[in-house]
Order: C-alpha cells, then sequence, then structure tokens
C-alpha cells in the first residue's frame, strides 16, 4: 500500500465528519491538514479503487477544507466628533 492510499483511506474513514482532526493526519503523516489535503487532492484522482461519487465527495472535502477560513464581519464603527 502506497503513502496516497492510506491518504485515501483516511479520507475515506473520516469524510462523513468533513475530515480527520488535524491531530490524527499529523500522527499519521507528519503533516499539516493544509498539506494532507493538497497532497489527498492529487491522489483521489489517480486512485483506480474509488467510484465516481467517492472521488466526488472527496473533492468536496479537499475543497471544503482548503478553503480559507471565513473573514469575520466588522460592523462600522461611528466616530463621534
Amino acid at each position: 500500500m502506497t503513502v496516497d492510499d492510506e491518504m485515501v483511506d483516511l479520507a475515506l474513514r473520516w469524510r462523513q465528519w468533513n475530515g480527520a482532526p488535524e491531530g490524527e493526519i499529523f500522527v499519521h503523516f507528519g503533516l499539516r491538514a493544509d498539506e494532507y489535503y493538497r497532497r489527498l487532492s492529487h491522489a483521489i484522482e489517480h486512485d483506480p479503487r474509488l467510484t465516481t461519487d467517492l472521488r466526488s465527495d472527496l473533492r468536496r472535502l479537499c475543497r471544503l477544507r482548503l478553503a480559507p477560513p471565513p473573514r469575520p464581519h466588522r460592523t462600522p464603527t461611528s466616530h463621534h466628533e
């Protein structure tokens, strides 16, 4: 089994919870979560074990986990003169 296969397997185990926790990823692969999801996004394209639906689910998961965090909503402040 290759590292890519192991990355896909971890993603499949955790996909219903929107991906593995960062600590789990680090323990298994020694990677930050963002690096894992970048590598996973490549690995899923070449894994013959995946159905079209699973590949689509994992693509969505990678996009979700690689998206920048939402910016906090800031309300304008009034200036008293």
